[in-house]
């Protein structure tokens, strides 16, 4: 993912949400077929992987082009592309009021984010650049949780992408209920 502040963006990541860093440094921005994949020619390219701890998986990698204009906004869940990506976590609500603690502002009003029974299963905030990020309690409202479905040793914390064994469930309770939000998943 790009973003055009990397302090910014790392002192999210790292300091809000307690991911560690992996790596930090410049990369090639011509290699690996990334010239003809950008919007405009490249000069400097800094890639910063993230994770819940060392070895964890999966990894987030955000870059940015130190010096350069990022063209761009970011984009709303009814738009074409990727708008947003999703964390599970053992506790949506707990998790909220500690952001929220920490000034990370939503992405609506609370109420918005408050279901029928008056908990917050899933919300929504925005990245210091504006990409959508989603915390989600891993409950299908209504439905069998999907963890019957899940593989042992899955990696924990994050929802599964488009792709791999459960590609097509929406969402997976990867974390045990009733385990309060330590800033990172175990």
């Amino acid at each position: 993912m790009a973003y055009r502040d990397m302090a910014k963006s790392l002192a999210f990541y790292r300091d809000i949400l307690g991911m560690k860093v992996l790596f930090d440094g410049q990369t090639d921005p011509t290699e690996g077929g990334r010239l003809q994949n950008y919007q405009g020619a490249r000069q400097s390219r800094r890639r910063v992987s993230l994770s819940f701890g060392a070895g964890k998986k999966p990894t987030l990698t955000i870059t940015t082009h130190p010096g350069e204009d990022i063209a761009g906004e970011a984009l709303k869940l009814d738009q074409v592309g990727i708008t947003h990506f999703s964390f599970t976590v053992p506790d949506a609500e707990a998790l909220m009021a500690e952001l929220l603690a920490k000034g990370v502002l939503l992405a609506g009003p609370r109420e918005a984010f408050t279901n029928a029974q008056g908990r917050v299963r899933s919300f929504y905030m925005h990245h210091p650049d504006g990409i959508l990020i989603q915390f989600d309690s891993g409950l299908d409202e209504g439905n069998a949780p999907l963890e019957p479905f899940l593989a042992p040793g899955r990696p924990r914390g994050v929802t599964q992408g488009l792709h791999g064994p459960h590609a097509g469930f929406k969402r997976s309770r990867l974390q045990g209920e009733g385990v309060a939000w330590r800033g990172r998943p175990d």
